[in-house]
């Protein structure tokens, strides 16, 4: 027997990723040993995943709070990573 397809059920579990950049600048990251003066970018982008039905049946909170978790888990070896990407892909 063939069970019918729940289009509603199958984009609450669609994935989501919400994109915010970290910037490396600050204490946070002083051990990146970016130059005095240099004024470029020093950003990286990080992600945090949701479901749709997560995003519509829980409170913003719950959303911010993961952004918010996210963020804090990136650390200057994170950073370090992102930076060596660039130079490997020839990215200033």
């Amino acid at each position: 027997m063939k069970v019918p397809h729940d289009r509603h059920q199958s984009r609450r579990r669609r994935g989501v990723r919400v994109l915010f950049i970290m910037n490396a600048r600050g204490k946070r990251f002083a051990g990146l040993g970016l130059p005095a003066g240099y004024y470029e970018n020093a950003i990286a982008y990080a992600v945090a995943v949701f479901t749709s039905g997560e995003l519509r049946e829980r409170p913003v909170g719950y959303a911010l709070e993961l952004v918010r978790k996210v963020k804090s888990m990136a650390t200057e070896e994170c950073m370090r990573s992102v930076m060596d990407l660039m130079v490997l892909r020839g990215r200033p």
